[in-house]
């Protein structure tokens, strides 16, 4: 070591006498500096403001230049007014203040450039989770926005966000976007919904119905009824491919008819009638359908017990009547509008459709479905030929409504009429 090095070390540690002291409820309003212990060159000032203390490290300038550039102490916003101030006041070399109190001259004429050109005192906060630009505010007038309207684009949401609230900072789409995600906001598929869903007059016809269910449907054989239909091109919505390649499958050329299917459910037999169509359903065909489906419920359900073929209120369903002929323990009972969580059915017809997707997605069926040679075998045309596949693949798929599927999806529904009688909004 330089002896010239001992003398200033020497020379330092005189002058900031070391001492040990405890310090116990500091109250005084003026606060005072003490010294502290010194290792390696380095003096440890212990700086005591009233009920708290504060610990600073400094070196001298040749040492600082020497020190490794990771470590770095940021500059309160007091030690930043009082170099100022020293340098206004030329009571005291803003210079020799740094010194004293452990900030580098750089650094403090640095802090003196900035407030001669911009007039700010104060550090600018830094980035991180505690100096966020998005705050609650923020988040919530955003919240607002995607309520009113979930297909805003991230360019709406920054303009909107903006007129809003003028006086928050501007802020990117892409820190709207982490926003987004740190509010488990995920994009997804959209759906229509009617703006009467949750009227006041549907929500009484939901709890008149919930008292009819209450008194009636729980001691009577209760046969929900509805239709669905798909085509030669019914597919599921989500397919695997490559990454950076779209997932596509090889159809036929033609769509071809629609085929509706009709089904009646329920929870202690499961399917106990089905009807295979392509034309649209009307109100004479729907009969013809209430009429088969009593006359099955006569075959299957003992004599006398009440049984109700329950379906929705859909045009032709309203004015439907069973033939006068039926038994007279069988009854129609209407479903309240925008109301398809009570029927039962709606989960029968998602089972049946998923199986019917699985063997429509086989390469060899689709290869079926244009298959001319095999059709003029058949003797048929090719649109008798991909019909009359249609109805093979709903009759291999049936088996996908079981009873005990059934007694699962008619409890699911009875799950609803606490709120159908509490008057609560439903989004089923």
């Amino acid at each position: 070591m330089d002896p010239a090095d001992h003398v200033k070390d020497s020379e330092k540690v005189e002058e900031f006498e070391i001492l040990r002291i405890k310090i116990e409820n500091v109250n005084s309003d003026v606060s005072e500096e003490v010294g502290g212990d010194v290792d390696d060159g380095m003096v440890r000032r212990v700086k005591i403001e009233p009920g708290s203390i504060e610990c600073m490290e400094f070196k001298e300038d040749s040492q600082i230049a020497m020190a490794a550039r990771g470590h770095y102490r940021r500059v309160s916003d007091v030690d930043r007014d009082r170099l100022i101030d020293a340098f206004e006041n030329n009571m005291l070399d803003y210079l020799e203040l740094a010194d004293n109190l452990g900030i580098t001259r750089a650094t403090a004429r640095s802090i003196v450039s900035i407030y001669l050109r911009t007039g700010r005192r104060e550090r600018l906060p830094k980035g991180g989770a505690h100096n966020a630009k998005m705050d609650n505010d923020m988040r919530q007038c955003l919240q607002h926005l995607l309520d009113v309207n979930p297909l805003l684009t991230l360019t709406q949401m920054k303009k909107n966000l903006q007129a809003a609230l003028p006086n928050k900072p501007h802020v990117s789409t892409s820190t709207i976007a982490r926003s987004i995600d740190g509010m488990l906001l995920t994009l997804k598929l959209t759906e229509d919904v009617p703006d009467a869903r949750n009227s006041p007059r549907v929500l009484d016809q939901r709890m008149q119905y919930a008292q009819w269910f209450l008194q009636h449907g729980v001691v009577a054989h209760c046969v929900f009824i509805d239709e669905t239909g798909y085509n030669v091109w019914t597919r599921r919505s989500f397919g695997r491919a490559p990454r950076g390649l779209p997932a596509r499958r090889v159809v036929h050329g033609q769509r071809g008819r629609n085929c509706n299917i009709t089904f009646a459910v329920c929870a202690e037999v499961g399917l106990v009638h089905y009807q295979i169509a392509f034309e649209t359903v009307t109100r004479q065909s729907f009969e013809g359908f209430l009429a088969n489906t009593a006359r099955e419920c006569a075959n299957v359900f003992p004599a006398g017990e009440p049984v109700f073929l329950i379906y929705d209120n859909a045009r032709p369903h309203v004015q439907a009547q069973l033939p006068p002929d039926a038994y007279p323990n069988i009854q129609l009972k209407l479903l309240p509008p925008y109301s398809p969580f009570l029927n039962c059915t709606e989960i029968a017809h998602s089972a049946f459709k998923a199986s019917v997707k699985r063997d429509l997605a086989l390469p060899e069926w689709q290869h079926r479905v244009g298959d001319r040679d095999a059709a003029h075998q058949a003797g048929l045309n090719l649109q008798q030929w991909r019909c009359q596949l249609l109805q093979e693949v709903a009759r291999q798929n049936f088996d996908a409504i079981t009873q005990e599927k059934c007694a699962r999806w008619f409890k699911h529904t009875q799950t609803y009429m606490h709120s159908c009688l509490a008057h609560h909004d439903i989004d089923g």
